[in-house]
């Protein structure tokens, strides 16, 4: 399109296509924006004529985006945010700030580096929210688009438009009751191997695995242990572990945080497991964003303040 051409269009239509990516529904997207539904509606058929594209479809509950506003979806978040950066005059104040942070991540990461910021985040930024989301498949999409601000992940592949920072190496420790018989016959700290096999385990699945990093080193030996019960939650599974016999492989922060609060003990695996990093991700869009460095600061600064010995 030729400069001259933005002339005739109203960018500020670029505000209702995020709006209606991240509702899916016409109704909800004039509630959040101010607007009437038929200037929602007006938008829309704007957006159609710029684009040449229907944009969004008819679907349950809404509407739904055709291919074509799939893949405008992140350009247009790039230019709606760049231009409320350029036309907002407010500089981000720690202590007035009523910023909302979104920030997508299992109850692992909710247990320690939500954990580690919580007290520092609430002294520096009184007004300011943390609002956790569920990790979904479509966490780098939601990135993206900027439903979310920051995601709390393993290391591993992420899209080439996101920008990553280690925090800490994680490695894993085995929980059990107080008073397990694995504790009473230790090889130094470490569960021996064969009473790690003579017991029921359970394993934590959060993205649906049926084995964990302890099953393929079993494997490796040729052996392999009974899991008693598999669970998608880190916060219920010591709760399990408390009240039987079952052996819980989980990663060393969480195992020694739950140990330090509940009725549980936490020794050294009876095979090594490869240790995972730990890192914040979040999308170039909001790299040079105050408000945004600030917290990824704040979560480097505190991650693994809160570790029990």
């Amino acid at each position: 399109m030729r400069k001259s051409n933005l002339l005739r269009r109203n960018a500020s239509h670029l505000v209702v296509f995020q709006s209606l990516l991240q509702t899916g529904n016409v109704t909800a997207t004039a509630s959040e924006l101010h607007m009437s539904q038929p200037a929602v509606s007006r938008a829309l058929a704007h957006l159609r004529e710029m684009f040449s594209d229907p944009l969004f479809v008819r679907a349950p509950g809404g509407v739904a985006p055709t291919e074509r506003a799939k893949q405008l979806a992140e350009r247009v978040s790039d230019v709606v945010d760049d231009l409320a950066d350029l036309m907002s005059d407010e500089a981000f104040d720690l202590a007035s700030s009523e910023r909302t942070f979104r920030i997508a991540t299992t109850d692992y990461g909710a247990g320690t580096v939500i954990l580690d910021i919580c007290d520092a985040f609430s002294k520096q930024a009184p007004k300011a929210n943390l609002e956790l989301v569920s990790f979904t498949q479509d966490v780098f999409r939601d990135l993206a688009e900027g439903r979310i601000d920051l995601v709390l992940y393993v290391d591993a592949p992420t899209p080439e438009s996101l920008f990553s920072e280690f925090l800490f190496q994680e490695s894993y420790s085995c929980l059990c009751r107080r008073g397990h018989p694995v504790t009473q016959c230790l090889d130094g700290e470490r569960v021996r191997l064969e009473e790690f096999l003579a017991w029921p385990h359970a394993l934590i699945t959060v993205f649906g695995g049926r084995f964990g990093l302890i099953d393929d080193a079993l494997k490796k030996r040729g052996m392999e242990r009974h899991i008693a019960m598999r669970l998608p939650y880190f916060s219920t599974a010591p709760l399990l572990i408390a009240e039987s016999d079952m052996l819980l492989t989980l990663p060393t922060r969480t195992a020694r945080h739950f140990a330090s609060i509940a009725d549980l003990e936490c020794v050294k695996t009876p095979l090594e497991i490869p240790c995972f990093d730990y890192l914040q991700v979040w999308h170039r869009r909001t790299d040079p964003d105050p408000a945004m460095t600030w917290l990824r600061q704040l979560i480097k600064t505190q991650s693994g303040k809160s570790l029990p010995a």
